[in-house]
């Protein structure tokens, strides 16, 4: 049951949210005789009033799917919502929705995590037992949705719209998932000659007091380069609900500094910012020059879900580390084509969903063996290396890691792409990282 995980992030819940917090919910859903039970269901709660999220609930035969915002309210009912939800429970309208009618819960948090850049509060509730038995005619679900009032090309559109998991995947048993964005984040930040501004953004109702915000200068001169500063920050509201803090900090000797925001007991960001005249990456001033900050690569990557700038963002990144890399014209063919300095070769794969998986893994293996063997005929010997890249975090990539390993498949993750542009302003030599993923690949815990 994991219970560890629902005792933290109650904890932390109660720590961050505040009267004023608005909600979005987003459900599909299932009418079985009297019963109504979700097959899974998002809950964001977030500091911000998010206007533009409009209430719709479609039914087709007996399938449901919609979503709602709830405006602002008091920091009781929020946690009410959430103990609902954690009793896999929602309420729709008077409606109570309902995971299992006998609910055995068992729960998963990502704030395990310790290592992201970026930390909402997370937790999911599922269960252990078997999926419900659930008949839906998903033609007739396709169907419906392209002739209803707000019309979505099939299941596949609606979701992606909703960000929710496909029935028909059968990955998990159904599962409601909550988020708790911070009433305290980092809303811009700028290192220049030893100065370093940083703007704050935070709900009205935020506790200030439990607000702590550690730098870490680099390469800075020794201790010193280690500070506290939240008592520096000069807050003055911006809007009907959030108030804006900002300090200007003096820092030594600094080419990059590391902000680390925590708010109560836990972290809501790490975040490096770098004097752009200091960087020694010229690659990466180049692609500043016309990307700043590299904000359209991270939505890209991170954000958008657009397959073909996805690829686009993963052939900038490796770039950025030193590669060769090119995209391909020709459909029949690896996603990226990169090279490293030494002339090795990768061939790149890139997605986004685990549907995309299986067919990603295979053509890999293909274009791998057919490289090899063309370049054999005619006397050229060099080294070839597998790269699959997705945009999933490594909990939700449900994988064999056998099949990669004899495959001699190297995985990057959601994890694997924030490392890359944390380290970008002093990127690992291409030679060496592929040295080095290549070693990890022959071991056994590799994906572990």
């Amino acid at each position: 049951m994991n219970e560890k995980y629902k005792s933290n992030f109650l904890h932390a819940s109660e720590q961050w949210l505040c009267d004023g917090y608005s909600l979005i919910v987003r459900y599909t859903a299932v009418d079985i005789a009297d019963a109504h039970r979700l097959l899974n269901a998002s809950f964001t709660f977030g500091p911000r009033q998010v206007a533009e999220y409009a209430a719709f609930d479609l039914r087709v035969e007996n399938f449901r799917a919609g979503q709602f915002q709830g405006l602002a309210q008091t920091k009781d009912e929020l946690l009410n919502i959430v103990q609902l939800a954690i009793e896999g429970k929602i309420d729709l309208n008077g409606t109570i929705y309902s995971l299992e009618e006998n609910f055995s819960p068992d729960f998963y948090s990502e704030m395990i995590h310790r290592n992201r850049l970026t930390h909402d509060l997370h937790l999911r509730i599922g269960t252990n037992n078997p999926s419900h038995t659930i008949e839906i005619d998903f033609d007739q679900v396709n169907n419906g949705l392209r002739k209803s009032a707000i019309p979505f090309d099939g299941l596949d559109d609606l979701l992606s719209w909703l960000n929710l998991k496909s029935p028909e995947e059968g990955i998990r048993s159904p599962f409601i998932e909550i988020r708790v964005l911070p009433p305290i984040d980092l809303l811009e930040s700028r290192l220049s000659m030893n100065t370093l501004s940083v703007d704050l953004t935070a709900h009205l109702n935020a506790e200030i007091g439990h607000l702590s915000c550690g730098l870490r200068v680099f390469p800075g001169k020794g201790i010193a380069a280690r500070k506290q500063v939240s008592d520096l920050f000069t807050w003055t509201p911006s809007t009907d609900v959030l108030q804006t803090g900002h300090a200007e900090i003096s820092v030594e000797n600094a080419d990059r500094v590391l902000i680390m925001l925590t708010v109560g007991d836990h972290t809501v960001r790490r975040y490096w910012v770098s004097d752009p005249q200091k960087a020694r990456n010229t690659r990466l001033l180049a692609t500043q020059e016309f990307d700043s900050n590299l904000s359209m690569i991270r939505q890209a990557l991170f954000e958008q879900r657009e397959s073909r700038k996805f690829e686009k963002a993963i052939s900038a990144l490796l770039f950025m580390m030193g590669f060769s890399c090119g995209m391909q014209v020709e459909d029949d063919s690896p996603d990226l084509i990169a090279s490293t300095p030494n002339g090795r070769l990768i061939l790149v794969e890139c997605t986004l969903k685990m549907a995309d998986w299986a067919r990603k893994i295979g053509k890999l293996v293909d274009r791998h063996r057919n490289l090899v063997k063309s370049l054999d005929l005619i006397g050229v010997q060099i080294e070839i290396y597998s790269v699959i890249v997705c945009g999933l975090p490594s909990d939700q990539i449900m994988h064999r890691p056998e099949e990669l390993q004899s495959s001699k498949i190297i995985l990057f993750t959601k994890e694997d792409l924030l490392k890359a542009l944390d380290d970008i302003h002093y990127p690992v030599p291409p030679d060496e990282l592929v040295d080095s993923l290549s070693a990890k690949l022959s071991q056994k815990d590799f994906f572990k």
